[in-house]
């Protein structure tokens, strides 16, 4: 006899149930694997398409007739050149978007700068959370880093840095010092400049002896350019015009009423 024929008729029932069980499991299979293959999962959006509209070539612009081309060698220069298109866009993921659905908020990543700005004197440029103010100051985001000079602080204030430039300062820095202040060592960043009428600014009158005392009372630069006093500042705070300052007399001498401001001159200048 065959070998199904010594089985027993449960078993025999039993394997030819399990066996039709697997059998019809595989057109399921078949034709999940037809959907893997024919019918892939939508792809992230890719930086290159979005160069297909928005490319330099094609020249397109927006509802304003603003121009809203990207070049990519201008992005892949500049401070966010490791993310793509939809990292800020996120809303340009979508095959169909606009300008309002695929717009980008710079506090998405600096809400930091946002909240320090909203108390600052340049919270008089705009909404701290807009993007707009920040392309005031930073350009667009695929054109340009933000940096810390003089030339960048003449756009509003160029009246200042003129003068900075013709001062003992500015003189030194155009000669390649590094240890001279430029407008953020005396200000402070420019999302936190406060206005000097503010007790807390750095260049208020009750302030400005230690920030003018932070080069020019420490003993290495005293030595290095040979300062006429060492520590100034502590000499100033024991005279009269200190001693007034520090009882709330705002009327005093500070640094700035004798030496001037961004047009500091060198004791031997005549002027």
């Amino acid at each position: 006899m065959g070998t199904h024929a010594q089985e027993p008729l449960a078993q025999r029932s039993r394997a030819a149930y399990r066996t039709g069980n697997r059998l019809r499991g595989l057109p399921v299979l078949f034709l999940g694997l037809l959907a893997a293959v024919s019918f892939p999962r939508a792809q992230a959006q890719q930086s290159s398409d979005c160069l297909t509209c928005h490319g330099t070539s094609i020249g397109l612009k927006n509802s304003s007739g603003k121009d809203i081309a990207v070049n990519p060698a201008t992005h892949m220069r500049g401070p966010h050149a490791t993310l793509g298109c939809v990292d800020c866009h996120a809303g340009a993921a979508a095959a169909t978007h606009n300008a309002k659905t695929a717009s980008a908020s710079c506090i998405a990543c600096h809400a930091d700068a946002a909240t320090a700005l909203a108390s600052s004197a340049h919270a008089a440029l705009g909404n701290p959370n807009s993007s707009e103010t920040c392309i005031a100051c930073h350009g667009t985001a695929n054109a340009q880093k933000a940096v810390a000079g003089t030339q960048f602080c003449a756009t509003c204030h160029a009246t200042e840095v003129e003068q900075y430039k013709a001062s003992v300062h500015g003189h030194a820095r155009g000669l390649g010092n590094a240890d001279v202040p430029t407008c953020q060592s005396c200000h402070g960043s420019a999302h936190t400049v406060l206005p000097a009428s503010d007790p807390q600014s750095p260049v208020g009158k009750q302030r400005l002896p230690d920030t003018c005392g932070s080069c020019h009372s420490d003993p290495k630069l005293a030595a290095k350019y040979m300062f006429g006093q060492v520590r100034p500042v502590d000499a100033w705070r024991q005279s009269v015009h200190g001693r007034a300052i520090a009882q709330g007399n705002l009327n005093a001498a500070s640094c700035s009423d004798c030496h001037g401001t961004h047009d500091i001159l060198p004791a031997t200048d005549p002027r």
